[in-house]
């Protein structure tokens, strides 16, 4: 199993239900990928051959209710810049069974959004 938490400022979140200019997303977009890829890097992670399913854990600053995978314009560039650095040959079908998204109980602190990637190996 191999895991990676970011802790994100609120400004870096995506949400489906965001209504920003295209060019700020794919602002966002970039540095997500970017810390996504340096975060491989420096945590050195070796790659996984076998499929995996992926399980998004997301921690708030507050108890609010929310749709947890409306934030999935969040984690796409995470998961593509670990695919960037080999951590998975893609991300595709083949290569990724089940992505699941869940609510942590922790709270991440004030005006950050805590995500937490679990890739974890299953039988082909």
């Amino acid at each position: 199993m191999t895991e990676f938490t970011f802790l994100l400022p609120r400004r870096m979140v995506l949400s489906s239900n965001d209504r920003k200019h295209f060019q700020v997303a794919a602002a966002v977009i970039h540095d997500l990928r970017a810390l996504a890829r340096l975060t491989t890097v420096t945590e050195r992670v070796k790659p996984m051959q076998t499929p995996v399913r992926i399980t998004i854990t997301f921690g708030w600053p507050d108890r609010r209710r929310r749709d947890a995978p409306n934030l999935w314009p969040t984690v796409k560039p995470l998961i593509d810049g670990i695919t960037d650095e080999g951590v998975l040959p893609d991300d595709n079908d083949t290569h990724v069974h089940a992505t699941t998204f869940q609510a942590s109980p922790e709270l991440a602190p004030k005006g950050h959004v805590r995500i937490h990637i679990e890739l974890q190996e299953v039988a082909r």
